[in-house]
């Protein structure tokens, strides 16, 4: 079954390009476990920001996810200097775009 764990946070305008360097370091290396399935990285608000960060796993190895989760949980919150809340939740229906499925940067700021 996958799984995805929600990341939810606030910054400030300012950090989010912080954020976002931090999130893409990670995903490199979050890339390299046969168990990853993805990640949606979402931003809304003004001058403070909600960031959510969604990751997908495949659960076949539910505890070795769960730590690098973790990392990266704790990597991205400390360039955002505020705490993050986690959530697991079990995906029912997942769908995407081979297009979609391709690394693409954001511009980070805008709508």
């Amino acid at each position: 079954m996958m799984t995805a764990r929600v990341h939810n946070f606030h910054v400030t305008a300012p950090q989010v390009g912080h954020v976002a360097q931090a999130v893409d370091l990670e995903l490199a290396r979050l890339r390299g476990h046969p168990n990853f399935r993805g990640l949606l990285f979402l931003e809304r608000g003004d001058e403070r920001r909600e960031i959510t960060a969604i990751t997908l796993w495949e659960d076949s190895e539910h505890e070795e996810t769960a730590r690098l989760a973790e990392q990266a949980r704790r990597h991205v919150a400390a360039v955002a200097d505020f705490g993050v809340s986690t959530k697991l939740y079990s995906v029912l229906r997942f769908s995407a775009e081979a297009e979609v499925a391709e690394f693409m940067p954001c511009s980070v700021g805008s709508p």
